[in-house]
């Protein structure tokens, strides 16, 4: 493993102000959108788990670690061993959901960390760095007690916060947070939550103070797919041992003109079209690759969810579109056959 000399946030805890703060969550979103569109969830998100590399590492920056119980998004119900830190575990982490596991699971930890950092004079606007109007609601949608109300990725958790002031502003919020050491949970009064209709769930869109919640828009379509936080080569890591190498995928090289394609087909899916790409090539040209490329971007900049359907010659039960909708809202929610045909018979229609 790399030596992080800067050791952990756990150092930190009710020591930063909002100008500190703001560039750390995003890093750590950063992290969290690559680990999730690559359907691990981390599930023991908290200071002690964010290590800090110094200059004299050979990666500087903080790096999210520990994932000794991180399981795949679209893993079984009951599959793995539940565990996690109390002060950090969702309301689904700690009632054993494992169904609604998803990456609004490890979003709600993100929250409760953001709280644990903040200074006590940060929080009660007594601080010149005191935190911006806006973030109480932002930490009330990562709190919120019901997943489908979370952020779903941490892309529309970085498209919210991006719209907060980047340094610190007089117009301070006055939150009624609860201690990180607390195991209740806060009472929503964010003015805005998520209310897609979760699969499964009559009630969802609902809130228990009554307030009508407001229609979740998703982070605009970047023409770019490379982002600010894209990386086309990875560091090398000479002085580690050889076998970390087969943990790190291999990068595609000369692939450029295909991922430019499929990008802006994929803009166009979002603007309201529909498209169909057939990827063709000899056995080991890198159409698998591919395809997973735009599956997992897309997913990183909470553009797209991939839905992915086997057809194999010989149909079992782990083929078709059904098994496809089953598997995708395996880490989410357990679908009653209702809503699943319904959603075949509107895929069908398009």
């Amino acid at each position: 493993m790399e030596l992080a000399r800067g050791g952990s946030l756990a150092s930190r805890c009710r020591c930063l102000g909002w100008t500190a703060l703001r560039p750390l969550l995003l890093e750590l979103l950063d992290a969290l959108a690559h680990a999730h569109a690559r359907g691990i969830i981390h599930l023991d998100l908290k200071p002690a788990n964010v290590l800090f590399c110094s200059d004299f590492d050979d990666r500087p920056g903080i790096k999210v670690s520990d994932f000794g119980i991180a399981r795949r998004s679209m893993a079984e119900p009951g599959a793995g061993v539940l565990g996690g830190t109390p002060d950090y575990m969702s309301p689904e982490q700690q009632q054993g959901r494992v169904w609604d596991f998803g990456p609004w699971t490890d979003l709600f930890a993100l929250g409760r960390l953001a709280i644990a950092l903040l200074r006590h004079d940060v929080l009660d606007g007594s601080h010149a760095d005191a935190v911006p109007r806006g973030f109480s609601d932002w930490i009330a949608r990562m709190l919120h007690p019901r997943p489908m109300h979370r952020f779903p990725t941490a892309a529309d958790a970085v498209a919210s916060l991006d719209k907060l002031p980047v340094g610190s502003h007089s117009d301070i919020a006055e939150p009624d947070w609860p201690e990180p050491t607390s195991r209740q949970w806060p009472s929503i009064t964010a003015s805005a939550v998520f209310t897609a209709d979760a699969p499964g769930d009559d009630s969802a869109g609902e809130i228990s103070d009554g307030q009508a919640p407001e229609v979740f828009l998703p982070p605009p379509f970047p023409p770019c797919w490379q982002g600010a936080s894209f990386h086309s080569s990875q560091p090398s890591l000479p002085s580690h041992s050889l076998s970390m190498f087969g943990l790190r995928a291999i990068p595609m090289m000369g692939r450029r003109v295909e991922h430019d394609f499929l990008w802006e087909e994929l803009g166009k899916v979002v603007s309201g079209g529909a498209r169909t790409v057939v990827l063709r090539g000899p056995a080991g040209s890198g159409k698998t690759r591919l395809a997973m490329w735009l599956a997992e971007r897309a997913q990183e900049l909470g553009v797209a969810f991939a839905m992915k359907a086997n057809h194999d010659a010989v149909l079992g039960p782990q083929d078709g579109l059904e098994a496809m909708v089953l598997r995708f809202w395996g880490g989410t929610h357990v679908p009653c056959p209702r809503r699943t045909t319904g959603f075949l018979e509107r895929l069908a229609q398009r």
